[in-house]
Parts: structure tokens; sequence; C-alpha cells
């Protein structure tokens, strides 16, 4: 039980769901285990949290320590969308990192900033430099992003920095150059209406 909620029913259900597998394996596992992951939005009563069933052993004192992993997770998971596959790997599994020099560009949408991948073309497609795609191409598709201040936090945990809790801007005003959704966690997923070539562009260096 935690606080409010009930999570035992789904923690029985998955130990019964085990419980006909460990005889069709080789070797066969000595014990089995369940776990439920519950991830909400900040600001939920309930914050998100890993819970468990053991039945073969003891729980120890010390708590279960999961914020980090989930939070390299999630992040990691975004930078794949936004194809940085090098530096998703790096910060889900901790490995070492070394700056790409890659430029990503930073935009401000809805009055705050955002870094975006760039938009996935055909692969035929061909464009000079990283400018050019944004100011006189074509958007082939919904671009993925990250807030800036979410951005700077992968960077530094790349670096091998403590990756602590995301102190995100919570205001968001409606932008006619962007149409898609900004998530919780400062992700952004989307269309975003391309800049006037006149206008001076500001990147983001991984």
């Amino acid at each position: 039980t935690h606080k409010t909620a009930q999570f035992g029913g789904e923690l029985r259900a998955a130990l019964a769901q085990l419980s006909a597998w460990p005889s069709r394996i080789s070797p066969t596992p000595k014990r089995t285990f369940a776990t439920n992951a519950v991830v909400v939005e900040r600001g939920h009563a309930i914050p998100s949290f890993l819970c468990f069933a053991d039945p073969d052993g003891e729980r120890g004192e010390e708590p279960l320590l999961v914020a980090d992993d989930v939070r390299r997770g999630n992040y990691a998971a975004w930078l794949l969308a936004m194809g940085l596959e090098d530096e998703a790997e790096a910060l889900r599994w901790r490995d070492d990192w070394a700056p790409s020099g890659r430029r990503l560009l930073v935009v401000r949408i809805g009055g705050r900033k955002f870094v975006l991948a760039p938009p996935q073309l055909h692969d035929d497609s061909w464009w000079p430099d990283e400018e050019f795609l944004w100011r006189y191409g074509r958007l082939g598709g919904i671009v993925a992003g990250m807030d800036l201040v979410a951005m700077q936090a992968v960077k530094r945990a790349l670096r091998g920095e403590p990756f602590d809790d995301v102190d995100l801007p919570t205001e968001f005003v409606a932008d006619e150059a962007f149409s898609g959704s900004v998530l919780a966690d400062g992700t952004l997923f989307g269309i975003v209406r391309l800049r006037h070539p006149q206008e001076p562009l500001e990147f983001f260096d991984m």
C-alpha cells in the first residue's frame, strides 16, 4: 500500500503470471519476484515510485534508490527520439561520453527555450550545414525536442555530474509557431514553423 493507493492486486497478479514459468525454463530459476513501476507527472498527489514483491526473501533496511534511474531512462528515451543515440546510451548506462560537436537548434516557443532535433527527411535529402535546413528547408515530419533547462541538466549528467530533479519552468503560452505537445518533463513533440531566413539562429552544442 502506498498512501491511499492499493497496489497489492497488481503484484499478486504478476506473481501468479510468473508461477507457471520456472518449470519451463532451463536452468530453472531459484526465485521470482514482481515489480510495479508507477510513473506520474510532477505535482501529483502520489510521486513516482517502484514497488516490488519478493516472497522468497526479505527486504533490507536501506530504501530502494530508483529516482535517478527513472530520470535517466526517461530522458535517454527522448534523446533517442531526437536521434542522439550515443548520448542516450551514455546517459542510460552511465557510460563514458565525449562531446560530439553536434549542433542542435534552440528556439523560443511559448515563452520558453527548447532544443530541437533536425526534422526527419528522406534518406536522400542533403543540406550543407545545420543552418541551411532551418533557414531554407521544409519540415517533413514531427520534430522532437527538450526544454533548454532539461537539456543542460542532461549534458551535465553526461559529464558525470549528479542528475538531480530538473527544476523546469512551468509557464507555457499558446504559440502559433508550434503545433504539438509539451510534457511535464520538458520534452516537446510536434511541428515547428520555420524561422524567417533573416532571423539569427541559436544553437546548443553536444
